[in-house]
């Protein structure tokens, strides 16, 4: 400006730069109002990494929890069972992203309104219920679906319009329920109280039948897809087809049982790693089913024509 002195220039120029730094500052981006997973607050998974440790102590008492919480209450343990259940909502508050997030609010409420419903609180589960229903669900909650002990009880004293509001609230992330919801709300809304399971029977689809096929003859056709790549290479056809299906059928069998019993461990060992939860929950399934193949290459090393390679000594 005219007449304006070279310190006032400067302050000018500091005062722009700093308005201009706030502005598209990333922090400022990332923590306005609208707010990404807490990632703003104070003692957020995102606020503090350790060094040199993927998951924290908090964070693995968040895993744990649930486990303690429904130990606590099929052991009549009531009291004991609420103050895990709101340990478990206290910790979910700084773990929005996480994918267990879904399952400790949905579990640790419908616990909470079982026990009012022992204890004749019949408001304060259904207040439960309701907010049972509020979780985003999980990779767990979205493909087996949350289990429904409080909604069928509550239905079966006649809480049906509270029962079918929750059904609706859970349709949003239970997508693989085969029907189920649409079916309960229709008899509901005929004034009937149908028992709510998520593990009832219903006629399976024919894509059902197809993936259940596929899964079960999975090294039957693995082996013989191998065969017939390298039938031409090949001698002892049908001994290399037995013992690769066997051995195929044996590992694939075996990984199954060990994921089952680690598959919390991978997934927060994944989740260390920022890998997708759909991703994290895929893995193991191709895993499991990638064995056969590859025992199937293996094998066939040993029947190949010419001279076969030495097996290994022990």
């Amino acid at each position: 400006m005219p007449g304006e002195s070279r310190e006032l220039r400067h302050i000018r120029r500091l005062l722009i730069l700093v308005a201009l730094s706030v502005i598209f500052s990333p922090t400022w981006a990332s923590c306005g109002s609208e707010l990404q997973c807490d990632k703003c607050a104070k003692g957020s998974e995102f606020s503090w990494n350790p060094e040199k440790q993927d998951t924290s102590a908090r964070l693995q008492r968040f895993y744990a929890v649930g486990d303690e919480l429904a130990a606590a209450y099929k052991g009549g343990e009531f009291d004991k069972a609420k103050e895990l259940a709101n340990e478990n909502l206290n910790l979910a508050k700084a773990y929005r992203c996480n994918w267990n997030y879904g399952n400790a609010i949905h579990e640790s409420y419908s616990i909470l309104g079982q026990i009012s419903l022992n204890q004749g609180d019949l408001d304060g589960a259904i207040d439960d219920l309701r907010k049972a229903g509020e979780s985003p669900g999980s990779p767990q909650l979205d493909t087996f679906g949350p289990d429904l002990d409080l909604a069928d009880e509550l239905l079966q004293r006649g809480k049906s319009d509270a029962v079918r509001s929750y059904l609706l609230e859970i349709k949003r992330f239970w997508k693989m329920n085969d029907g189920k919801i649409d079916g309960w709300v229709a008899e509901i809304d005929k004034g009937d109280k149908p028992r709510l399971n998520r593990f009832s029977e219903t006629s399976p689809s024919p894509v059902e039948y197809l993936l259940s096929g596929l899964a079960i003859l999975w090294p039957v056709i693995v082996t013989s897809a191998v065969l017939a790549f390298l039938r031409n290479r090949l001698t002892r056809k049908l001994l290399f087809f037995v013992l690769s299906t066997v051995i195929g059928y044996a590992l694939m069998f075996g990984c199954s049982v060990v994921l089952w019993f680690v598959s919390t461990a991978m997934l927060i060992s994944l989740a260390g790693f920022g890998i997708p939860d759909l991703i994290a929950v895929i893995l193991p399934i191709v895993i499991s089913m990638s064995l056969p193949l590859g025992v199937a290459f293996v094998v066939a090393r040993y029947f190949r024509s010419g001279p076969a390679p030495a097996l290994p000594t022990p």
